[in-house]
């Protein structure tokens, strides 16, 4: 067994030990001789300041664990698939069986390269593998290297190829800034023989791509438009509009319709039958001169409903309403007949931002937060934000209310807090409490009730499905999950298969965060009797599962690897019928050789019911300033009839993912 001198265990790249080329998987490997790195046997010092003190005995120190370790013997624990490179895209190349004994080269990211059989290499999971004594974070982290393609005579790196197969997708440098170009696959050259083209996972940029609801090869992917938002409609159609155009997709006959729409920041209606659009700026913007105007432009070809040709009878102008956030897009009501467009209304005693309602017949109101507002004996006002702040305090509640943080005060002089609620049309109708906050153990006395809850711990955390009907709980203390029948009243603990050695770590995984149990969280998708649950810790996915609550029994998702956790709530969920889960995450190490930083690709992931993966897809942030990663999101959906996953690109609210002053 080697031990690698001082390896950094932060860096992206590490020098790889002596050792042949890696070429094509499986491969010859060729005898490497390593030089063990002997380590320092701690002397024992004895200070004797008294007889007493020379008469006990001396303990030894603790020898510091070795790090860096390469050529470590181990064991599969379960039949398991051998990759060309690190990573659930990649092809596999050969099967390991359970019980095989395998050399352990190096690793990261949940992955091990490893030497099996007959001098074969190949890239395993960490999990399959078990290591003994020795610990695998004293195995050497090495990713595997950087995967460079030549075109027209300049060096790249690569980072997949297109949906349909046409191109290789490429990462060029430029002032430290970096940019994916799109080239045709007959004229670019891989430098690197280990993999071919064919090999290379599919990555999505900002264009839209429909895959086959069972198939995400590349080649199978159709590119459509760029699109700011999309959404499929009952019928089965794609529907969609970008900065030009809004455009529909027919997938029965593989038709495009493109229609022109005016400029500004858009939405669509839930219902897909009207377009929000917000270009209203700021005064001192360069467009404020024309095209000054918010409106809801019906889809069917109807006249448009102009915002600024009705606040008129509310004494305002075009010159006092100004939009409040440039990040805050139009906000539909659930049932799409009124839409909300945050402002700015200047010209008073404080200039803060606020929310006109325009409905789709024509109504206007302004929701003005200066003044009381009188209902009965209550005497309200509003908590003003801070002056100048950009927080807009007013939210859509239901299909039928909008409300804001205040407070009341009654005849008697007695004072209360909470929201004042109005009605679309601007009617006071009261004050409520805050709005309900999610409780990590909500339902925990009930379900303690139930036969066997008598021995849950004190640390549950739920998730119930929609009507209330189940819940999947976990007992942090125990690292048991639950799920709960409301019908019935039971709870019964799931059941994973016990001869995956990947499932059997699922119980002990909560046990290895016991001394940070606030910091675990679980964020389920149900369907039916199924659900999908994200088990996280702190900002890394730990796990994935699939439960089915009528026979209480789980599957381990393998996601390849821990996982950066961002915006998971718009980033996966199940097809019409429960039979197909996407699951999208942020790479946790940069380890397939693919040239991007991490945080700027996420991988989506697709499984069927019992957790065999149906394929996998590369999702880049295509915009050239990093610190827009933090705002942008990835979106996939099923069609109605779940023949077809749509995959966008980034998008935040309507706003298209690299505006101009992004680039």
């Amino acid at each position: 067994m080697a031990r690698a001198d001082d390896p950094d265990p932060a860096a992206e790249s590490v020098e790889p030990p002596a050792r042949q080329e890696e070429n094509s998987v499986p491969a010859e490997r060729s005898t490497v001789e390593e030089d063990a790195q002997a380590s320092d046997t701690p002397s024992t010092e004895a200070a004797a300041t008294s007889a007493q003190t020379e008469s006990e005995e001396i303990e030894p120190a603790d020898e510091e664990p070795a790090e860096g370790l390469t050529d470590v013997p181990g064991v599969v624990l379960a039949d398991a698939d051998v990759r060309v490179r690190p990573g659930l895209a990649w092809p596999t190349v050969d099967r390991v069986a359970a019980g095989e004994s395998v050399l352990v080269l190096y690793g990261g990211g949940g992955w091990y390269r490893i030497s099996y059989g007959d001098g074969l290499e190949g890239w395993i999971r960490s999990t399959a593998v078990d290591l003994g004594e020795i610990d695998e974070r004293s195995v050497l982290r090495q990713t595997a290297p950087a995967i460079l393609a030549e075109w027209r005579g300049v060096e790249y790196g690569v980072m997949g190829q297109s949906a349909d197969g046409a191109e290789v997708r490429l990462l060029a440098i430029d002032d430290e800034q970096s940019k994916i170009l799109g080239a045709p696959k007959d004229e670019v050259s891989l430098l690197a023989s280990d993999i071919t083209i064919d090999d290379l996972p599919v990555l999505i940029g900002d264009e839209t791509v429909v895959f086959p609801g069972d198939d995400f090869q590349a080649g199978q992917g159709k590119i459509l438009p760029k699109a700011n938002e999309w959404m499929w409609l009952p019928w089965g159609w794609l529907l969609a509009h970008n900065d030009e155009y809004i455009w529909q997709w027919r997938p029965e006959t593989d038709q495009l319709e493109f229609v022109r729409r005016p400029p500004g920041l858009a939405t669509l209606s839930p219902d897909g039958r009207h377009l929000a659009i917000d270009h209203l700026c700021l005064p001192a913007g360069p467009d404020c001169d024309e095209g000054h105007y918010a409106l809801i432009l019906p889809l069917n070809g109807s006249a448009p409903v102009s915002l600024l040709a009705q606040v008129r009878n509310h004494g305002l102008t075009a010159d006092s309403v100004w939009n409040s956030n440039w990040f805050l897009a139009p906000e539909w009501a659930p049932n799409s007949q009124a839409v909300a467009f945050s402002v700015f209304v200047p010209g008073r005693e404080y200039v803060v931002p606020t929310s006109i309602i325009l409905h789709v017949d024509g109504r206007v109101a302004v929701f003005d937060q200066l003044g009381s507002h009188v209902l009965g004996d209550l005497d309200c006002v509003m908590t003003l934000p801070y002056p100048g702040g950009y927080d807009n305090p007013w939210e859509l509640r239901g299909d039928s209310t909008i409300a804001a943080p205040g407070s009341c005060t009654d005849a008697s002089g007695e004072s209360r807090g909470g929201e004042l609620v109005f009605s679309l049309d601007g009617e006071f109708l009261g004050v409520s409490d805050s709005t309900w906050s999610w409780e990590r153990s909500e339902g925990a006395d009930l379900f303690r009730t139930a036969t066997g809850g008598g021995d849950l711990s004190e640390r549950l955390l739920t998730s119930w499905s929609y009507g209330d009907k189940h819940a999947l709980f976990v007992d942090l203390v125990a690292g048991d999950f639950w799920t709960y029948d409301a019908v019935h009243h039971e709870i019964r603990i799931v059941e994973f298969e016990s001869s995956d050695p990947v499932q059997s770590r699922l119980a002990s995984l909560l046990k290895d965060y016991r001394d940070d149990l606030d910091s675990i969280d679980i964020e389920a998708v149900w369907c039916e009797g199924r659900v999908s649950a994200v088990i996280r810790w702190r900002w890394f996915i730990a796990a994935l599962i699939l439960v089915d609550t009528a026979t209480s029994e789980g599957i381990h998702v393998d996601i390849g690897g821990r996982a950066w956790h961002r915006g998971l709530r718009d980033n996966y969920g199940w097809n019409h019928d429960g039979t197909m889960n996407h699951f999208a995450s942020d790479s946790f190490d940069l380890t397939d050789g693919l040239a991007m930083r991490a945080w700027n690709s996420s991988h989506l992931i697709v499984v069927d019911r019992d957790g065999n993966h149906l394929g996998l897809v590369n999702i880049a942030n295509t915009c050239r300033d990093p610190a827009s990663e933090g705002v942008l999101r990835h979106r996939a959906a099923w069609s109605s009839d779940g023949k077809w996953l749509a995959i966008g690109g980034q998008n935040l609210g309507g706003v298209f993912a690299c505006p101009d002053w992004l680039e």
